[in-house]
């Protein structure tokens, strides 16, 4: 079984959750974790037992071993992270809010398919009915 290859970008209190629930998945394997600081990433792949640290987000999503990018930064950098993950074809998973308000990321996110089915369609809508979104 081919396994996804994931990368964290964040290292606060909830990333050794997620990386210990993505482990639970056969099909997953966390490669690496990236922080604001090296030695923090360091500190933390060698606690977690992950491979690879970066400094930088910028390095994680260029690394081509890297498929899913888990993005649990500060919230104001969901959107630039988010987006060059998806310039570089990652595919992103951000659990809190993606932008607020979302004026400039709607239109990125339908560009790339990051909403897909009857959200497509009402947010569309809703896009063209109100231009203020």
């Amino acid at each position: 079984m081919k396994k996804i290859t994931t990368g964290v970008a964040g290292t606060g209190f909830i990333e050794p959750v997620h990386v210990a629930n993505s482990r639970r998945i056969p099909s997953v394997d966390v490669k690496a974790i990236v922080s604001h600081s090296i030695d923090w990433a360091a500190a933390l792949a060698e606690n977690l037992c992950i491979m690879k640290f970066y400094g930088n987000w910028e390095e994680t999503i260029k690394d081509n071993t890297m498929e899913v990018v888990y993005i649990a930064t500060l919230n104001d950098l969901h959107y630039p992270i988010a987006r060059m993950c998806l310039e570089f074809g990652k595919h992103v998973i951000c659990e809190k809010p993606f932008e607020d308000p979302p004026k400039t990321s709607l239109p990125i996110m339908l560009r790339f398919g990051a909403i897909e089915g009857p959200c497509q369609v009402k947010i569309l809508k809703s896009v063209n009915k109100n231009k203020s979104i």
